[in-house]
């Protein structure tokens, strides 16, 4: 009994000493389902994990294409074109103080002047100034002339002139002007919207009847149309259509003449009004709509700047 007992103490104490054993082993099983659960658990968003990278790789993307939110809450990425776009996009408006900008979806910028106004801010949106003296041929209405029958507030022009608007556009713009004659109509007048290049060379719609080419500021030839009476007291619209190798004449939104010039002698040029022939009368608002060449454009704007600055 006493061996047996031995026996049966000495297995229990073998089991006490195996008890340790059993649990280490159960711990370790237990260890390994609880780690291939765990492994389950972080193996289960695999499929969102692209996402993350997604997210990730948008980050760094936008760091290094320096897409950062600017002062409107849109990042640069939501800024479409080029630098020089986004400067003039950004500059435009300060720099030409148009009464409304509108930029079209088809990539055109659309510009209203109203000189009704007499806005101080418009004086030097010209190649030359909009001057306040009687004897100025390009100049602000007196009061005398905006109270008597047939005046209206604007520019005064008066027997010859041009001037272009401090703006450069590609061959695809429209110009039109709202116009009243001061005095009665004669042949030898002059009354044109022109799209000029940078050496001078322009074509017009004279009248809003005629298409018209000029030179250095002189009109060198004309279509044979008929230009309209200005009816005293009342506003006539003269617009100027240019685009890829053809330019209109358009009278109160009415097509009056059409013909071809050379693209490749007008990749760029500038917007304006050209009067002769003694002419004398009032222009009351001026429109553009068209696409502008950013590159040239950023050149001249920046240049005006330091111009400025220096002065």
């Amino acid at each position: 009994m006493t061996r047996l007992g031995d026996t049966r103490r000495s297995r229990e104490e073998r089991g006490v000493v195996r008890a340790p054993r059993w649990r280490l082993l159960a711990s370790l099983i237990a260890a390994c389902l609880l780690s291939n659960t765990t492994g389950a658990a972080t193996n289960a968003p695999a499929p969102s994990a692209p996402l993350a990278d997604e997210d990730g790789d948008k980050k760094n993307g936008d760091k290094k294409n320096g897409d950062k939110k600017d002062g409107e809450g849109k990042s640069k990425s939501e800024v479409h074109g080029s630098p020089a776009e986004k400067y003039v996009k950004e500059k435009l408006e300060s720099f030409l103080s148009p009464t409304s900008i509108q930029w079209l979806e088809d990539g055109r910028c659309k510009m209203k002047f109203d000189f009704s106004k007499k806005d101080g801010s418009h004086e030097t949106i010209f190649s030359r100034p909009i001057g306040a003296r009687a004897k100025d041929t390009f100049r602000w209405t007196s009061q005398g002339e905006e109270f008597v029958i047939g005046g209206i507030p604007g520019i005064r022009v008066s027997d010859k002139g041009a001037v272009l608007l401090r703006a450069w556009y590609v061959d695809n713009v429209e110009a039109e002007i709202e116009y009243r004659q001061y005095i009665n109509l004669a042949r030898r007048h002059v009354m044109a919207v022109i799209f000029q290049n940078e050496k001078g060379s322009a074509v017009g719609a004279n009248f809003g009847n005629q298409c018209a080419m000029f030179s250095k500021g002189s009109l060198r030839k004309k279509t044979n149309e008929k230009v309209k009476n200005v009816v005293f007291n009342a506003t006539a619209k003269f617009k100027l259509k240019v685009e890829d190798g053809v330019f209109e004449a358009h009278r109160d939104k009415y097509l009056s003449s059409r013909q071809k010039y050379k693209p490749k002698s007008f990749p760029r040029g500038q917007i304006g009004f050209l009067w002769g022939g003694s002419l004398a009368g009032i222009v009351g608002s001026f429109e553009v709509t068209g696409k502008i060449d950013y590159e040239f454009m950023e050149k001249e704007m920046k240049k005006r700047r330091s111009r400025r600055r220096r002065r």
